[in-house]
């Protein structure tokens, strides 16, 4: 019996010792994975991640998202903030509104450098309602909403994104800003906001290609305005570096067509003379 009750005891101690060590191992890897500052950071949230249930689980997510982003993973980045929206909009989880936050402007950013307009709009949108003074949420829903040609909302977007200082943000593509405002501003018919921001951008643009989009955007509302002498040499740029643009000679004929008429009105108002 003594014996028994010996062995029973070491077994206990056993117990007590492995639950000992098994919290403190699961409270190192928990600090590891949040505060992100060790070599075994991601293996700490992924061991963390792997145990935990769906409720517990979103903070380490969040961490283990950044951890990706910073080493470049952006795909395995995104997947992680999907989740840990997903489980916050089914109800499965709570999430800080601030994580809730960064997360959504993260996910703006993400999706627009691939190219995914629809998501873009849909990330940049929910980080707005929650308030985002993030100028690049905004630059990227502008960028996206010209792309969707959804030109007033495009306006709307870009002016917050200068409202919040995207002209001196760090890394900010400020032509190419300049460029959409004045783009989106001409389709709206604003054309005195449309020249303002393309004059702007024109020095800005570096590539052949920026310069030769640039004086096809500014021909057209040069020409709308009937500015023809300053639309036709825009136009003829255009031409002359050898884009494909035939509605710059549909243009070009109406401007000789105006011209043409214009001469013939100055010749009769002579004639009355």
């Amino acid at each position: 019996m003594g014996k028994l009750l010996r062995w029973g005891l070491i077994v206990a101690i056993c117990a007590a010792i492995g639950l000992a060590v098994y919290f403190f191992n699961f409270k190192a890897a928990s600090r590891a994975c949040l505060e992100r500052n060790s070599a075994g950071s991601l293996k700490a949230c992924n061991s963390i991640i792997s145990r935990l249930p769906e409720d517990k689980v979103t903070l380490y997510l969040a961490s283990r998202a950044m951890l990706y982003d910073e080493a470049g993973k952006q795909a395995e980045a995104l997947t992680d903030m999907k989740r840990l929206v997903e489980l916050h909009s089914a109800g499965k989880a709570a999430v800080p509104e601030g994580t809730l936050l960064r997360t959504f402007e993260r996910m703006t950013t993400l999706s627009a450098e691939t190219g995914d307009l629809a998501a873009t709009i849909l990330y940049g949108g929910k980080a707005s309602v929650l308030g985002s003074k993030d100028p690049n949420v905004y630059m990227m829903l502008g960028l996206a909403a010209s792309s969707g040609k959804k030109y007033p909302e495009a306006v709307g977007y870009l002016g917050k994104a200068e409202e919040l200082g995207i002209l001196s943000a760090e890394g900010a593509n400020v032509a190419q800003f300049y460029y959409t405002y004045g783009r989106a501003a001409l389709e709206t018919g604003d054309h005195e906001t449309a020249f303002a921001y393309l004059s702007k951008a024109e020095p800005l643009m570096k590539d052949p290609a920026g310069l030769t989009r640039i004086n096809k955007v500014l021909g057209k509302a040069l020409f709308e305005v009937k500015r023809y002498p300053e639309a036709k040499g825009r136009l003829e740029a255009v031409l002359a570096s050898g884009a494909d643009c035939p509605e710059c000679s549909q243009f070009l004929a109406a401007i000789a067509q105006a011209e043409r008429d214009s001469s013939r009105n100055k010749r009769a108002v002579r004639k009355k003379r």
